[in-house]
């Protein structure tokens, strides 16, 4: 599931990078642009940020602050496991209810340009948090069994691909200060194209 969620996330990235990039040629070359590439875009990058947050759920690669859970004693680091997991749960069923409802709210309404329902963008928190929510069924599940769980692999912290994955638990000080760096270097970026 997760290798086809990523094909699908390639897949628009790829989209979003060709309408993109078409709209920029057409605004500074031919003094131009298509509207609907505008509402389009921002679809699929709701999409994308939705679909991306599966992902990075399965590779338990969201920010955790761990350190305060790792000084407890075993025991206690299954029970604050079993509240954590429980409340994920909780909230991403009421995420899903709440997106249904929202969803269903504007389904009706269109969007002025390209004329797609203005509830497809709420729709991306349906099936997100959905797939979490059986994700964290499966994991409280396995956690009252005692069955092990596939290890998932560490991301590496000097894979380039990986670049603000900051944020493993403030597990020292090192990944803390390399973190703040991080972020920083991607906000003069950001600035630099905004």
């Amino acid at each position: 599931m997760k290798r086809i969620l990523e094909g699908i996330l390639a897949i628009i990235i790829a989209i979003l990078s060709c309408i993109i990039f078409i709209n920029i040629i057409l605004r500074y070359g031919f003094h131009t642009s298509i509207l609907s590439i505008d509402e389009l875009s921002r679809l699929l990058f709701v999409w994308l940020t939705f679909i991306g947050a599966i992902v990075a759920y399965m590779d338990n690669s969201h920010v955790q602050v761990t350190f305060l859970v790792e000084k407890l004693s075993p025991a206690n680091q299954q029970r604050v496991s079993l509240l954590t997991h429980t409340l994920i749960l909780l909230l991403c069923l009421g995420l899903a209810w709440g997106a249904i409802e929202k969803t269903a709210q504007d389904w009706s309404n269109l969007s002025p340009i390209l004329g797609v329902p203005i509830g497809l963008m709420y729709a991306a928190a349906i099936p997100t948090s959905l797939i979490i929510a059986l994700l964290e069924l499966r994991h409280l599940y396995r956690q009252f069994t005692n069955t092990p769980a596939e290890t998932n692999k560490e991301p590496d912290d000097d894979n380039p691909y990986i670049y603000c994955q900051f944020v493993r638990g403030y597990r020292n000080w090192r990944s803390h200060r390399l973190g703040i760096i991080t972020v920083r270097h991607f906000i003069d970026v950001l600035d630099g194209y905004l």
